[in-house]
């Protein structure tokens, strides 16, 4: 199972841009999915186990998502002190 996770788009943004973690997090801008993206998934079954089991497993990535910019975030603190 391919994992795909949106990727944030900053449309004021003409040069690709990395959107800043505040305009993610305040929602400021709407997360858009690559348009090689299907619906795949549209076969899955809608009882509440799968439903369950799909919410664990985004919840797993978004733990991870945290982790990746807590790390991102000390690097960068770190780096103002040797500044």
């Amino acid at each position: 199972m391919q994992r795909i996770i949106p990727r944030f788009v900053d449309e004021e943004d003409e040069k690709g841009a990395c959107t800043s973690l505040e305009q993610a997090v305040t929602g400021d801008i709407l997360p858009s999915f690559p348009d090689n993206v299907d619906d795949e998934g549209d076969d899955l079954p809608e009882d509440p186990e799968t439903c369950l089991q799909m919410n664990l497993v985004y919840q797993e990535v978004i733990v991870e998502k945290l982790q990746d910019v807590e790390l991102l975030l000390t690097h960068n603190k770190e780096q103002q002190v040797s500044v």
